[in-house]
């Protein structure tokens, strides 16, 4: 099962094509998540048979100390998906209201506020999840000119 592991608390470039254990049979799969977590974590005992049969990614964790060369911020998309102008004085969709909440949780004191979607538009959700979202990482997660647009709504 090809499988993408990202973190600067692995090496650049490392491939690794077969688990070297627990058994002389493991393979990696879908299990190999739980066993890697049991692993990294020290937990008492697997969840099922093919947990503690499955291969572990722990081992590829092997820095001392996180790696410099990634990226704090990913570029947005360079053209639009939309293909006509999003309605910022809608109200939200369910889905929408869902994001509000989860971005009202990075914060003890917005925990109070869990119906506020309801009456938001979609101008003052994007604004109060992108604020929320700074405020966790206590830095500016986006680029300058896309918070400059959506300052400008």
């Amino acid at each position: 099962m090809p499988t993408v592991v990202i973190s600067p608390w692995v090496p650049k470039g490392l491939v690794v094509h077969e688990p070297t254990g627990p058994y002389a049979d493991s393979q990696y799969d879908h299990s190999s998540v739980h066993a890697t977590l049991k692993n990294m974590f020290n937990l008492d005992q697997f969840l099922t048979r093919r947990d503690e049969w499955s291969g572990s990614f722990h081992h590829i964790f092997n820095l001392t100390s996180p790696r410099t060369d990634c990226p704090l911020t990913i570029p947005g998309p360079t053209k639009s998906l939309r293909h006509v102008p999003a309605d910022l004085d809608r109200k939200l969709t369910d889905l929408q209201k869902e994001f509000v909440l989860l971005a009202s949780s990075l914060s003890e004191t917005d925990l109070d506020k869990v119906e506020m979607g309801h009456e938001m538009t979609v101008r003052q959700a994007t604004k109060y999840i992108r604020h929320q979202v700074n405020a966790f990482f206590g830095r500016n997660m986006y680029p300058e000119e896309e918070m400059a647009y959506y300052d400008s709504l």
